[in-house]
Parts: structure tokens; sequence; C-alpha cells
């Protein structure tokens, strides 16, 4: 929602135009979706690495940002919690 607060009614998410969700998940702090055609998006607290973009330098992102590392392997489901981010492949991989 571009913003660090809770929201009690349900709000319109932008940042992801052009594509439509597939899978979503979150967690207290971070949210993943997983597109149609297996990209994987990520927002919110990036501590302990959880977001899994390298060298990220803000501890928060507000919008939803493509994680580089899968921009060549397809994700068929994504689960978060406080600490990961755990990513099943359609190869049948985990990370």
């Amino acid at each position: 929602l571009g913003v660090n607060k809770d929201a009690f009614l349900p709000r319109f998410v932008s940042g992801l135009a052009g594509t439509s969700a597939k899978y979503i998940a979150s967690s207290n702090h971070h949210t993943a979706i997983v597109n149609s055609e297996g990209y994987l998006y990520v927002c919110g607290s990036s501590l302990h690495g959880k977001l899994g973009i390298e060298n990220l330098m803000k501890t928060y992102i507000n919008k939803f940002q493509l994680v580089p590392f899968f921009s060549k392997r397809k994700v068929k489901q994504v689960a978060c919690s406080d600490y990961h981010t755990l990513c099943l492949l359609e190869d049948c991989s985990v990370y």
C-alpha cells in the first residue's frame, strides 16, 4: 500500500500493473507475490535478507519489486514467515 501501517479495510495494491497474481503470501512485515509468468515480487521489511534482494540498502521497500535472482527461474509457490521467504520453483527445487 506504500505505507508502513496496518490497514483495516481492503485497498487496491498498485505497482503491479499489467500482471496478474497467481500466488500471494504474507507475514507480519513483508509480502510476496508470484505472477502468472512465474516472477517473484516482494515488498516490506528487508531485515535478515528475507526479501531476497542482494545488496539492498533500504530496510523497508514500500512498493513491489521483482527479485532479480528469480528473473530466470520460474517460481510456482511462495511462503512467508517472520524471518524468511521460501520459494518452490517449477523444477521442484526450493530456495
